[in-house]
Order: C-alpha cells, then sequence, then structure tokens
C-alpha cells in the first residue's frame, strides 16, 4: 500500500491540522472530504495576505472554485504585545527567522492571553463560490490542508495570517531598515563641486581575498530545512558553491586590447543591464545618443552624448581580461569598472555572494513568478572598505544618473548594482561551465532557476510555498541593520570535545552598549 502523503512534518504544521479537527462537529464532517481533494492536488492556487487566504480549487466544472477564508487579525494592541513579548526573548526571534518554531512560543503566547491558532470557528469567515450548501465545503476544507504544508514550510504564516507580515515583524523588531527613505538625493548648487569631488591620489585596495565566504555563510543558515523535501537543501546548495567553474573566466586574463581605455563617461544602466560608454575615440563603433548629467565646471549639466551600449554579459569578460597594472594607462572612467569587474570575479573566487529571491507581480495576469539572483555578500569590514574606496576614487562620469522623481542615484546604488549585476553574472556562468552540476540543477523544477537567467510562475501552491519559504531561510544573510539598533551577528568559539583548531561560528544579537545575548 502506498503510503499516504503527510501534509505536516514539523510541530507547528501538525498542531495547525489539530487545532482545525478540534473546531467542532461540522469541520469534523467536512475535513476528511477536504483531506482527500488536498491529496490529489485539486488546490491549484493559494495566496495568502495578512488575515486573507484566496484560493482556487478544482471541482466537478471546468473552472476552479473561488474560495476566500478570512482569519481574524490580532489587534494593534495584541501586536504590540506579541512584539514585546519577542524583544525580550532574542531566543525566540532566532528560531523564527531560521524557519522553526519552539514548542514552548504557544505558552508563552497564552500566558499573556494570546492565542497565536485559531481557538474557535468564529474566528474564520469562509466563502466557496460552489453551490454546496454547507460551509465550509470540502473546498474550503482541501485549502487548510494545504495551508498546513505552506505553514510547515514557512511558520512566519501564522504571524500573516493574523495579520502581521513578514516586513512588519522585522521591522517591529528592528530587524530591518524601513523602505520609506528615498534613494534620490538633490545636493545643492553651493556643495555639487565638493560633493563630486573624488580621491584621485588614493590607492585602488588590494583584491586578495580569504577565502572564507562558505563558511560565513553556511554558518549562518539552518540544516535540512523543511521547504525542500527531497534532500537537504542546505547541502545542496553548498555543493554548488564547490562547484562553480571559473575556468573561462580566468582564461581571459591578460588577453586584452584597450579598446575603450580613453573613455570620458562610463555609465551602468541597471534597468537595461548594460555600460553606455562615450568619448571613446573610434570610428568603427555604432554609436547612439543617450541624454546624461554631465559635471561641467562646477555645474550639472543634462547633454545629448553620442556613445555605445553594450550588454554586460557581452563586455564582462573584456573588463576581467584587462590588467589591473594597465591603471595609469586607462582613463579614470572606464578603470573604475574595470576594477568592479576584477572585484566582483575575486568575490565569487572566494564565495562572498549569495542567492537573492525575487518575487516579480504581473500586474496583467496578476500571477507571481519568481527569479535567482546572486549578490555580493559583503560581510566584512574590509570588503566594505573596498567597495567604499572603489566609490570614493570614482569620478561622477561613471554614476551620475538623474531620476524622473526627485533627484540623483548616489553613487553607492549604481556601482554596486553593477557589481551585484556581474556576480550574478559570473555565477551563473559558473554554473554553466560545469555540465555535471548544471544537469543535477536542470532535473529539478525548483532548483533549475538557480542556474540560468529565467523565473518560474507560481502556478501552484506548492511552488509559491518553497519560495515564500526559502526567501524566509536566506534572511540572516540579507539582513541589514543601523549602527545603533539591534543587530544579528557571530562570535567565533571553539567547538566543544575538539582541538583547538576546530572552531565554529555562533549567532547572537546584540544593541549598542548591551551583553551580546547567545543565540544557539
Amino acid at each position: 500500500m502506498l503510503k499516504q502523503k503527510s501534509f505536516a512534518l514539523t510541530w507547528w504544521g501538525k498542531t495547525w491540522i489539530k487545532a482545525l479537527e478540534r473546531l467542532g462537529s461540522i469541520w469534523e464532517n467536512r475535513l476528511p472530504r477536504g483531506r482527500s481533494y488536498a491529496r490529489r492536488g485539486k488546490v491549484v492556487e493559494c495566496k495568502i495576505k495578512p488575515g486573507l487566504i484566496t484560493a482556487r480549487v478544482s471541482g466537478t466544472r471546468e473552472t476552479p472554485y473561488k474560495v476566500k477564508i478570512k482569519v481574524k487579525q490580532f489587534t494593534e494592541k495584541t501586536k504590540e504585545e506579541i512584539f514585546s513579548i519577542l524583544r525580550q526573548r532574542p531566543v525566540l526571534v532566532s528560531s523564527i527567522l531560521n524557519l522553526t518554531l519552539p514548542e514552548n512560543i504557544i505558552d508563552i503566547f497564552k500566558d499573556h492571553g494570546i492565542n497565536l491558532l485559531p481557538t474557535t470557528e468564529e474566528e474564520f469567515n469562509t466563502d466557496c463560490s460552489c453551490p454546496d450548501w454547507a460551509n465550509p465545503c470540502k473546498h474550503i476544507a482541501a485549502v487548510f490542508y494545504v495551508l498546513a504544508e505552506v505553514i510547515d514550510n514557512d511558520p512566519f504564516v501564522l504571524f500573516t495570517l493574523r495579520g502581521i507580515p513578514k516586513e512588519e515583524f522585522l521591522k517591529q523588531l528592528r530587524l530591518i531598515e524601513s523602505k520609506d527613505k528615498s534613494f534620490e538625493f538633490l545636493p545643492e548648487k553651493s556643495e555639487i563641486e565638493n560633493f563630486y569631488s573624488y580621491k584621485q591620489d588614493t590607492p585602488f585596495p588590494s583584491l586578495s581575498l580569504d577565502g572564507n565566504g562558505k563558511g560565513f555563510i553556511f554558518s549562518a543558515l539552518t540544516d535540512n530545512p523543511i521547504f525542500y523535501r527531497k534532500g537537504n537543501f542546505k547541502k545542496i546548495l553548498r555543493s554548488m558553491y564547490d562547484s562553480i567553474n571559473l575556468n573561462p573566466f580566468l582564461k581571459t586574463k591578460d588577453d586584452y586590447d584597450l579598446s575603450f581605455s580613453n573613455a570620458k563617461g562610463v555609465i551602468f544602466f541597471k534597468e537595461e543591464n548594460e555600460l553606455f560608454i562615450y568619448g571613446v575615440d573610434k570610428e568603427d563603433l555604432n554609436l547612439k545618443q543617450k541624454t546624461l548629467t554631465i559635471f561641467d565646471n562646477g555645474e550639472l549639466k543634462q547633454k545629448r552624448v553620442k556613445g555605445i551600449s553594450i550588454k554586460l554579459n557581452e563586455i564582462l569578460p573584456y573588463l576581467v581580461s584587462v590588467p589591473l597594472t594597465l591603471e595609469n594607462e586607462i582613463s579614470p572612467a572606464f578603470f573604475t569598472y574595470v576594477y568592479l569587474a576584477h572585484f566582483a570575479l575575486a568575490l565569487v573566487e572566494s564565495s562572498y555572494y549569495i542567492p537573492y529571491v525575487e518575487e516579480i507581480h504581473n500586474k496583467s495576469s496578476k500571477n507571481v513568478s519568481y527569479k535567482i539572483t546572486y549578490k555580493a555578500y559583503l560581510i566584512s569590514k574590509r570588503l566594505k572598505e573596498i567597495l567604499n574606496r572603489c566609490i570614493e576614487k570614482a569620478p561622477p562620469c561613471t554614476y551620475l544618473r538623474y531620476t524622473d522623481e526627485r533627484g540623483y542615484l548616489p553613487p553607492y546604488e549604481v556601482l554596486e548594482g553593477f557589481l551585484d549585476s556581474c556576480v550574478n553574472i559570473l555565477v551563473k556562468e559558473g554554473i554553466s561551465s560545469n555540465p555535471q552540476l548544471e544537469l543535477e540543477l536542470e532535473e529539478d523544477e525548483y532548483l533549475s532557476v538557480f542556474k540560468e537567467e529565467r523565473t518560474i510562475l507560481a502556478d501552484n501552491p506548492h511552488v509559491n510555498s518553497f519560495f515564500s519559504a526559502l526567501r524566509s531561510w536566506l534572511p540572516p544573510l540579507l539582513l541589514r541593520k543601523k549602527e545603533d539598533i539591534t543587530r544579528l551577528g557571530f562570535i567565533l568559539k571553539p567547538r566543544k570535545g575538539k582541538t583547538d583548531k576546530n572552531w565554529s561560528l555562533e549567532p547572537i544579537v546584540f544593541s549598542e552598549g548591551k551583553t551580546p545575548v547567545n543565540l544557539k
């Protein structure tokens, strides 16, 4: 006999199902039929917003039935009490960030009169477009069982159902900065010349890195996350890092020409993923015009400029082929991008990069797709200083871009965007250059997007649940924090029972002027 599918593997997923099955006789009669529907894959879509679940469930007619489930949300007073509880218990916060729930969390909330899981039928308001008179019908019940798997993968969903989305959770606990701040700026005219001056005399830092990127990254991620049930996802990701093949790029080093070495200006356009190079003494180029902001005699001027646009994936091999020893033979504008391309290569060689899950919303179809990109992981002070020094030395013609909204993109956004884009290309090319690794990733629907520049449509609840949970699993790597707020950090400690040469990274939460709290 085939083993029936288990919707919940974790204690919190199983507790969700038990809570439903205790909600009275009408639920008791309908849940078994819903369980059967869920096992047969009848739930074709399931979307979760704060306090709201919308789903489509296949039935007897051609068009799936529409299901809507409203869950009673916490009041603002209850939310604040929850955040107060969590601020005093960093170990709970660490567990939730790692996609696990301590078994005492339910009791901790109950001691304060808060039920994380619904306890009465009145906390649900359900509706289905099917003709069945009973409410909940089997279609609604099926959605509840699929939710158990979603909650299994990502316990953040329990808070979202109660009206606390993940972003609010992280902001209230001061683990990320608010996105409300503007990324554009407009310097005063009197400050422009000083603001856009750059340090021509300071040397570029060495790009010799320690190669410990994997140590930092995989110490921060939990082992064997529940959202991937075909194996240990952390080990699969680690294997991918170990198998990246950068030989095609390394072979291009020193095989160069200096076609663009005298360029007066070079600027990166992230939207098109291309470099615009202008002021080049070369007659055979196919030039086009762009309106750019030019820093001229202490003023910012809008001018039409002739130049050439080149896709980043086409010019990147050329950029890494130019030796850094030729700095004095290359214009400061062009060398800035040569240096950043070399920095990206050094980061990938040393595994200082991280995967990032992009959620893409199609406004016309209202569908959600996911895409994997890779970004530079500037975790150490030295790595940040390399980028900062490069930005300090960069002339304005490498980053000065006016936006349609409020001002100019800051140098950091343009040049770090270029660095991240280079890292993304290098990693994906490095995967493609290893046929065995590429084949292994291609054979899995979810893993295939890790190797190429494409999106995957979340056309069923399982795809959406996987990528949503993956986004929750990665925050220990992605959190950006202010200097004066609670932060997630690491301490180096010897492993018990081992020699002094065996060390491990242990996560801590710490605040300015306070004793660090160990999260292990």
